[in-house]
């Protein structure tokens, strides 16, 4: 008896020899615990022919590459083992641990893997195709270009696995975690992904067209050039970056009911989809950025900003307080469209249609709206300062807007004003100057004439004594002689009384000096 029991062990441990009755010790699997079954830890057993039922079997750090691996494993320890290109297709390996264990290119199509554990496993390559994986846990596994289309991957834990390429179309993934997973251009369309936890995952060039996305979350998750198209239940609250293709928004759809984009910045992006209708770009950044194929249609770009942006499609759209200096608008379609508080300096309008549109208190500084649509637009309290609505009949009703002098015009008369003062304050200095110096002048004159006043009124003092004392030795002298000296000393004598002026002296100097001559005259006869 103990010779037949030693026997499967020792076929193991001989290469080659073939093992077809059960192991001592193997349980039903509905009992056993995992690794509980017979010990076969760290053996080479690519060259073993193993029993259809490895239960609970203890398989770690097992050889297994390219092994055709029994149908049952169930709750089998196969961590770390080594499980290359190993085929488990179809196999039974519920709650099996599979840990850190390496099944890169590994057959495991149509396989029952409910529970099993492949926590940092690497599946590289692997097929893993409709097999069912139901709770299956693979946080930190890496998958990379891994087959799992039409597999059942409910309430499956992917966190932080990496999937990039992986291919799990038409596939199952209600409730599971992808919380942080790398699934850069994998193939997910026309899958089932109610209530999935794509928070954190980059999603980068993937494929979810046509899926089924109710509930799902995309909380910080990269959605840049995500195929959206035809997937039902999308919200992408909190997603960062702009998906390739969106569903066709409702023709009645409310304002700001579609994707969420609100205050992400989208000037680096290239690829939009061609429908953004009633998305919510609130504060999003899009400066500089061609968006003329783009539709708008009832879209929320509450306080974007799209300096030097061309849009044409805002059929409805609401653009109130955002700044789009220099934006282009040719051709476009803003019918009903909001721009109340909207920064709209240097940007064209040209052949536009914005019937209807608000544009209160929005400044439209240099604006050119040449043959646009206007009928029953609003412009109270908008500024239209050299605003341009070109030839022909626009429409245009700017009752209640007003007009500022342009910041060209400031600067020019603030110049003008500036020299202008200058010259004013020159002139005002001068004449004061000028003042001063008639001032300063009339003093020195009038010093001048009361000195010379002086000295003249002494000089017809003496005058007048000269011809007392003449009066006396010139008896001869005739009456009218003596008038005429008389007459000139009196006329002398009231010329320096009267005199204003410095002329006035000297004329009454002209004169006493005629009557010193006469005088003079007299006494010599």
């Amino acid at each position: 008896m103990r010779l037949a029991a030693s026997l499967p062990l020792l076929s193991l441990a001989l290469t080659g020899l073939v093992l077809t009755t059960p192991l001592a010790g193997t349980a039903h699997a509905a009992t056993c615990s995992r690794g509980s079954g017979p010990d076969l830890s760290g053996r080479d057993l690519t060259q073993a022919t193993l029993p259809e039922d490895l239960s609970c079997a203890n398989l770690r750090g097992a050889k297994l590459a390219g092994v055709r691996l029994p149908y049952t494993l169930v709750k089998a320890d196969l961590r770390g083992a080594d499980l290359t290109e190993a085929d488990l297709s179809g196999a039974d390996a519920r709650s099996a641990l599979f840990t850190k264990a390496d099944l890169q290119d590994a057959k495991l199509y149509g396989a029952r893997l409910e529970g099993a554990d492949f926590r940092q496993a690497r599946l590289n390559r692997a097929t893993l195709h409709s097999a069912q994986l139901d709770g299956a846990r693979f946080e930190g596994a890496s998958l990379v270009s891994s087959a799992l289309y039409g597999a059942d991957l409910r309430k499956a834990d992917f966190s932080k696995a990496d999937l990039d390429q992986a291919t799990l179309h038409n596939s199952l993934l209600i409730d599971t975690v992808m919380r942080d997973a790398k699934l850069t251009e994998v193939m997910l369309y026309t899958s089932t992904m109610t209530g999935t936890v794509f928070d954190g995952a980059d999603l980068t060039h993937s494929r979810l067209d046509g899926s089924d996305l109710t509930g799902a979350t995309f909380k910080g998750a990269t959605v840049s050039r995500v195929d959206l198209r035809d997937s039902r239940g999308l919200d992408l609250a909190g997603s960062k970056g702009m998906p390739a293709d969106l569903p066709e928004a409702a023709a009645d759809c409310a304002p700001g009911s579609g994707p969420d984009f609100s205050g992400q910045d989208f000037t680096q992006v290239t690829e939009f989809p061609d429908d953004l209708s009633c998305a919510d770009l609130t504060g999003a950044k899009l400066d500089g950025v061609d968006l003329s194929s783009i539709r708008f249609r009832k879209a929320l770009l509450r306080n974007v900003s799209a300096n030097g942006a061309s849009l044409r499609y805002l059929t409805g759209a609401d653009l109130s307080g955002a700044q789009l200096s220099g934006a282009q608008f040719v051709s476009g379609k803003l019918e009903g469209a909001t721009l109340v508080g909207a920064n709209l300096n240097d940007t064209r309008f040209t052949s536009a249609d914005a019937r209807k549109a608000d544009f209160r208190s929005a400044t439209l500084i240099r604006a050119r709206f040449q043959s646009a649509m206007l009928a029953g637009a609003r412009f109270a309290g908008a500024d239209v300062t050299e605003l341009d609505l070109g030839r022909g009949d626009t429409g245009a009703d700017l009752s209640g807007s007003h007009s500022t002098v342009s910041l060209g015009w400031k600067i020019f008369w603030g110049i003008l004003g500036a020299v202008l003062l200058l010259i004013g304050y020159g002139i005002v200095r001068g004449s004061a100057k000028r003042r001063r110096a008639l001032r300063e002048r009339d003093a020195r004159t009038a010093a001048r004439l009361a000195q010379v006043r002086a000295e003249l009124t002494e000089e017809v003092t003496r005058f007048g004594e000269a011809i007392d004392a003449a009066d006396g030795r010139t008896r001869e002298a005739s009456a009218a002689d003596w008038h005429r000296i008389l007459d000139t000393y009196e006329q002398a004598r009231e010329q320096v009384e009267k005199a204003s002026v410095i002329g006035d002296l000297n004329q009454a100097r002209e004169t006493l000096n005629r009557g010193r001559k006469d005088l003079k005259r007299l006494m010599k006869n």
